[in-house]
């Protein structure tokens, strides 16, 4: 199944200063939403990758399920 890449359309509203500067900016909710979907996608995306290059013994599914189930901290870097 291919997939698709699509952009994210909208068009923002600018908040602007006495001076014209803009300030901040205006988005539709859905369109906020679809951009925390994208960043959240791209975490999900980089943490594999960082996963993949760690020079780590793999462990079984189903202890990494109950490690997470359990809340058990990440290793850290040292």
């Amino acid at each position: 199944m291919e997939k698709k890449e699509t952009m994210i359309r909208y068009h923002e509203q600018y908040v602007i200063d006495a001076e014209g500067n803009p300030k901040a900016v205006v988005l539709p909710i859905d369109v906020w939403q679809e951009i925390l979907d994208a960043l959240d996608e791209l975490e999900d995306i980089r943490a594999y990758d960082a996963a993949k290059q760690a020079d780590s013994d793999p462990i079984p599914f189903d202890r990494a399920l109950s490690e997470i189930e359990d809340g058990m901290p990440a290793p850290t870097d040292n």
